[in-house]
Order: C-alpha cells, then structure tokens, then sequence
C-alpha cells in the first residue's frame, strides 16, 4: 500500500491500502509543538487496518487483501501528497514536523511489541505521559540489549529515519531536507526531487 504524511484542509496523515482504503486521524486537534506517536497497522491476517495514537485505538476498518502491490507511480511520501500525479500537488504539504518513522514488515505486531515501540519514542521525545494511564512503558522505558539498542529496533525493521541523527539528514542550499538516509540494514533512503 501507500503511506502519506501530509496535511490539506480534510486530511492530516493517511495510510491507503490497496483498493484506496485509508485510515486518516483529521477530525484530531494537534496542540503546537507537541509530538505525537501515530501508528498505522495492517493485520492481513485478520484484513483489518488498525489506528493507533499514542498507544490508544482511533479507528479500525475491514479490508479486502490483495497480493499483488504493483501501484510505483504513488510510493511512500513524506510531507507531501499526489494522488495519480507524479509530482506532490500544491496545497498539499505537511505543516509540522517529523521526528522519527519506523516501519515493520513483520508477522509479529503483537500489543506488547506494538507498546515497546510506543515505549521507545515516547520515552525518547520525552512524551511518556501522553501514553494510555496503564501502559506498559508510561512509567519506565522499555529494556535495553547489550548493545543499548531498544529491544523494539533489533528485529524486523524495514525502515528507519531518524532526525536526531543528523548524519543521516541532507539539506538543500535552501536549508529543507533533501536526503533522508534509512537507519535499517536495508537502505530505503528518502530523497526530494
């Protein structure tokens, strides 16, 4: 499927899935400077698409699953959006910020792995409290490996942008980023043409 964010006056972020089935969280009201972890599962086993805000579900839908994901004239966006165009269209674009996307090709999304990774951005960006009163990680964060990588990023991440590694980040002559290097083994780099 496609993955967008990006924000116009009716959507804010979008996961369409084959079929332009989409998940969107835009009837939400976002306090300024203030982060929030959005999470969008699709659990073909069970073809339900599942939004998730801070540990908390706002939306499911039923799907119907299709093998064959071929659409490459609308790949994964960040900050933009074009529907059947080539070209992100005007009007748009995202209006805020975006600290961290990790993304999981992976069987296993079970609510305690789901949860450790709401445990992990939350306690990074300093937004624990915002997490569910009976969070499992609201309170401490999650275990660490030996290598003090969190549990959650060891196995099964697909990609891995991160902004507070800077040495990932490229930026034009106009100071907006125009690489966004994966973190993952699996180099998914994000570039701006």
């Amino acid at each position: 499927g496609r993955f967008f964010i990006m924000r116009n006056p009716n959507i804010s972020i979008v996961y369409t899935h084959p079929g332009d089935l989409s998940l969107d969280v835009s009837n939400n009201t976002y306090p300024v400077n203030t982060y929030q972890i959005l999470e969008l599962i699709v659990n073909r086993t069970e073809g339900i698409d599942y939004a998730f805000q801070n540990g908390s579900l706002l939306s499911s839908k039923l799907f119907t699953d299709i093998t064959n994901y071929t659409d490459t004239a609308n790949l994964m966006l960040i900050g933009a959006y074009n529907y059947s165009a080539t070209t992100p269209l005007a009007g748009y674009f995202l209006n805020g910020k975006v600290a961290e996307i990790l993304s999981y090709k992976s069987t296993d999304m079970s609510s305690m792995t789901r949860q450790r990774v709401e445990g992990y951005l939350a306690w990074k960006w300093g937004i624990q409290s915002s997490l569910l009163s009976n969070h499992a990680y609201r309170n401490a964060s999650p275990p660490l490996d030996i290598s003090n990588t969190p549990i959650p990023l060891r196995i099964g991440v697909s990609i891995w942008l991160d902004s507070t590694d800077l040495s990932t980040i490229t930026k034009d002559a106009s100071n907006r980023v125009s690489r966004w290097v994966d973190k993952s083994s699996n180099a998914f780099q994000f570039n701006q043409n």
